[in-house]
C-alpha cells in the first residue's frame, strides 16, 4: 500500500460505483489495479470492505463504518492543499 491517499480515493470511488469496472473507468486505471488496491487495503486493515459475488458488490458493516473516516481524511487533505495554493 504505497500511497494511502490514492488508496482511499480508490476505496471511496468504489463505494460510489459498487463495480470494479466502473471504478476503473472513473479513475482511468485497469480493473486489476482497482482489485489489487482494494485487496491490499483489506489485507492491511484485516477486514473486508466489500462483499463480492457474481451478481453484485456490497459493503459489509466494517466498510460502511470505514467510509466516513476515509472521506473525512480525503476532504481534510484537499482543504490543506487548497489553503496552501491560495497563499
Amino acid at each position: 500500500m504505497n500511497n494511502r491517499f490514492e488508496t482511499l480515493k480508490v476505496f471511496c470511488s468504489m463505494v460510489k460505483a459498487l463495480q470494479f469496472k466502473e471504478t476503473s473507468n472513473r479513475l482511468a486505471v485497469s480493473p486489476l489495479v482497482v482489485t489489487r488496491i482494494i485487496a491490499e487495503l483489506e489485507d492491511y486493515l484485516g477486514e473486508s470492505l466489500f462483499q463480492r459475488n457474481t451478481r453484485q458488490v456490497r459493503q459489509p458493516d466494517f466498510g460502511e463504518q470505514f467510509l466516513p473516516e476515509a472521506q473525512a481524511l480525503l476532504t481534510q487533505s484537499e482543504r490543506l492543499f487548497i489553503f496552501r495554493k491560495q497563499r
